[in-house]
């Protein structure tokens, strides 16, 4: 059985998607994509115009807050004094 096919990205959803770690962007992009198209119809529908800037600017305030967290959890460890790595969350988290 095929799945739908991916969502179509819009220039924003794509630069917002940048922000994230490789393998967010690979494992979780169609959904990011979905979400960002659901968020901007949502608002749009409900506010009209102004709820397209309301939209925009809340996809940008939520991808410049949450990227940056997943982006120092997706760096590689650096050894401690011990020679072991620091520990990251569990990938459910990323």
């Amino acid at each position: 059985m095929m799945g739908s096919p991916p969502p179509e990205r819009s220039w924003l959803a794509a630069l917002l998607l940048s922000l994230y770690p490789r393998e967010f962007r690979v494992r979780c992009g169609d959904e990011f994509t979905a979400a960002h198209r659901g968020c901007l119809a949502r608002e749009r529908a409900r506010l009209g115009v102004i709820g397209s800037v309301y939209g925009t600017v809340r996809a940008i305030s939520d991808s410049a807050r949450s990227a940056g967290p997943k982006m120092v959890f997706a760096m590689p460890s650096r050894p401690t004094r011990g020679g072991h790595g620091t520990s990251k969350p569990p990938c459910a988290t990323i």
